[in-house]
């Protein structure tokens, strides 16, 4: 497959042809695909290149273990690093050119199906098995439907972070409970945002472009310092936010939340200084 869609990154397409010299030509590597933002065509100057090496099995820790001094022959590399913390199989390179390489070492069965991956770019496929997992995602439909199961889980894990936020401000912990705030916000309104849309949650990733303008309304408000006032202030807003954008989902899922300990929930938080109005109570 041509790499001519990389034209206007001439950075980006000489690494990737370096890589996909490399590794379609290796007798180990079952298959290569490009996925990400390059794959979709939303690419830019700031994109990584994200490769699935999908390996033969008896191969793949050879494979991740050569991938280091393998990528540093791409190009003039910054660092080279095994991101062990987050993903066993993946290898990451950052080029002098600002370029950064992402390898992710995968089997053919650890390949997810999902509406998104049929736009990604196979460049071998040995077995068939990239054809077949981007067939079965060009089969599933755009629009994603949140599950009641989905939303009650959600539901049910916001109250106890909010209440230990709140808890950790009142105690003292002010940058333990900032990133409480920020953990809840990312976890929460960014699902509730994508799932009134109707798509895939995908965290705060191109958010801005992603939804409706009118569900990041007031988001700037959970914004907090290290500061108590300020904090509890923010942890307000972002309960306002949340039961504001689940508004919408009881009528449409046929369900219903546990009101009385939303609400008694609701009057602790207050003791604990969140400035939350009785209206909002009695919209519960």
């Amino acid at each position: 497959m041509s790499v001519d869609f990389l034209d206007l990154l001439p950075e980006h397409r000489t690494i990737l042809e370096q890589a996909l010299a490399c590794y379609v030509a290796d007798d180990r590597v079952a298959g290569v695909m490009l996925y990400g933002s390059l794959a979709i065509g939303q690419g830019d100057e700031f994109s990584d290149i994200d490769l699935n090496i999908v390996a033969v099995p008896k191969h793949r820790t050879e494979l991740l273990t050569q991938a280091p001094e393998t990528m540093r022959t791409f190009g003039d590399t910054l660092f080279v690093f095994r991101a062990d913390h987050l993903s066993p199989t993946q290898v990451v390179a950052h080029y002098a050119n600002h370029v950064k390489l992402d390898l992710d070492f995968v089997l053919s069965e650890e390949l997810g199906v999902y509406a998104e991956r049929r736009h990604h770019r196979i460049f071998k496929d040995s077995t068939g098995e990239l054809a077949k997992v981007l067939e079965q995602s060009a089969a599933l439909s755009d629009h994603y439907d949140v599950t009641s199961d989905q939303l009650l889980d959600l539901n049910q894990r916001f109250w106890p972070w909010c209440y230990s936020t709140a808890a950790k401000a009142t105690r003292g912990e002010l940058w333990e409970a900032r990133a409480g705030l920020e953990f809840i916000r990312a976890w929460t309104l960014t699902r509730l945002a994508a799932w009134l849309d109707s798509m895939p949650p995908m965290g705060y990733r191109r958010i801005e472009q992603r939804v409706s303008p009118q569900w990041l309304a007031g988001w700037q408000r959970t914004l907090a310092a290290p500061q108590l006032e300020v904090i509890l202030n923010g942890l307000g807003s972002l309960i306002e936010l949340f039961l504001n954008l689940r508004q919408p989902f009881p009528d449409r899922l046929s369900l219903a939340f546990d009101r009385a300990a939303e609400t008694a929930m609701c009057r602790r938080l207050m003791e604990l200084g969140v400035p939350l109005s009785m209206e909002s109570i009695e919209r519960l």
